[in-house]
C-alpha cells in the first residue's frame, strides 16, 4: 500500500523519501506555529520516556510531536480540492450535489445504474445508467445490503477497557510530571480520590465521548469467508459489473480510491519502494 500512498501525497517539509510522497495532490506541511503549553506537554512525554518524533508518518509512528496536516496557504485540501475539482476540469467527471442515492439498479445479477432521489429523499427520482461498471463510495454505514444495525460496543472487549485505563493514567502522569506542573492547578475529573482501575473505568464509562469518526466498511475477502462483501479488486460478490470503495478516514480512504482506479482501468500497480525494513 505505501506506493500508493506515496502517490498521493505532497509533503512539505522534512522527511525520508523511503516514506513520503513529494509529487501528489495531496499536501501535507507541518504546523508553522508554537504555544508554550504545546511544548511544555512534549517535554512532559518525554520526560516520561515517550521518544519525541519529528516524522511519525515516516518508518515509525511511536512518539510525540506537533501534528502534520493536509493545510496548503491556510487552508483544508480536502480530497475535493485535491482531486475532485481537477478532476472536473477534464470533461468526463459529472458531480449533482443534492442528490440521495437511494437504490441500485440491477438486471439479474448485472448492476447496471444508481437510483437517487434528486433534492433529498422523497423528491424527484432519477436514474443514472452505467455502461460498464457501478462503483459505490457509501462509506462506513452505507452498502448493498439493507440498512446496518450501528451498534458501537464502547469498552465491550476487555482490551479496550485496559487501554482507556491505561491513558487515564498516563494522562495524570504527564500532568503532575515537571514541564506541565506549573500549568495544572488542579484535577478536576475524574479527581484525585479515583486510583484503581474499576473506578477510572467507571468514569470513562460516564463521561466518553468519541470523535464521530466511524470506523470499518465492507469485509474484503474470498466469497468462502463469512460475511466477506468484495474480493482483492473490490467487486462484490455474487454480483457483477459492482465494486465497493470505501475504507475509515481520509488518507486510507484515499489510497484505496487511488488503487481502485488502477484496477478498474487495467492499470499495472506501482514498483513496490525499496529499503524498507525486515
Amino acid at each position: 500500500m505505501l506506493p500508493y500512498f506515496k502517490r498521493l501525497e505532497r509533503r512539505i517539509g522534512d522527511g525520508d523519501a523511503t516514506y513520503r510522497g513529494r509529487d501528489g495532490a495531496l499536501t501535507v506541511t507541518d504546523i508553522n506555529w508554537s504555544d508554550p503549553l504545546c511544548d511544555a506537554f512534549i517535554e512532559s512525554a518525554v520526560s516520561l520516556g515517550i521518544p519525541r518524533n519529528l516524522d511519525y508518518n515516516g518508518a515509525i509512528q511511536e512518539g510525540v510531536s506537533y501534528a502534520q496536516r493536509t493545510i496548503r496557504n491556510g487552508r483544508r485540501v480536502s480530497a475535493a480540492t485535491a482531486f475532485l475539482k481537477p478532476g472536473m476540469k477534464r470533461g468526463n467527471v459529472t458531480v449533482r450535489t443534492h442528490a440521495h442515492a437511494t437504490e441500485l439498479l440491477l438486471e439479474g445479477k448485472r448492476a447496471v445504474g444508481v437510483r437517487y432521489a434528486k433534492g433529498g429523499r422523497g423528491d424527484e427520482i432519477i436514474d443514472v445508467r452505467a455502461r460498464k461498471e457501478v462503483i459505490l463510495a457509501g462509506g462506513a454505514y452505507n452498502s448493498p445490503f439493507e440498512a446496518p444495525i450501528i451498534q458501537t460496543n464502547y469498552l465491550k472487549a476487555e482490551f479496550d477497557r485496559r487501554v482507556v485505563v491505561a491513558g487515564m493514567k498516563l494522562a495524570r502522569r504527564l500532568l503532575a510530571a515537571a514541564p506541565l506542573a506549573p500549568y495544572c492547578e488542579r484535577e478536576d475529573f475524574p479527581g484525585p480520590g479515583v486510583q484503581s482501575d474499576d473506578e477510572f473505568l467507571d468514569a470513562a464509562t460516564r463521561r466518553g465521548q468519541t470523535t464521530f469518526h466511524s470506523g470499518c466498511t465492507c469485509r474484503m475477502a474470498p466469497a468462502s469467508a463469512p460475511n466477506a462483501v468484495v474480493d482483492d479488486e473490490l467487486r462484490v460478490h455474487g454480483l457483477d459489473a459492482l465494486r465497493m470503495i470505501s475504507a475509515n478516514l481520509n488518507a486510507s480512504t484515499l489510497m484505496i480510491a487511488d488503487k481502485a482506479s488502477d484496477l478498474i482501468r487495467g492499470r499495472a500497480a506501482p514498483e513496490p519502494v525499496e529499503g524498507l525494513p525486515g
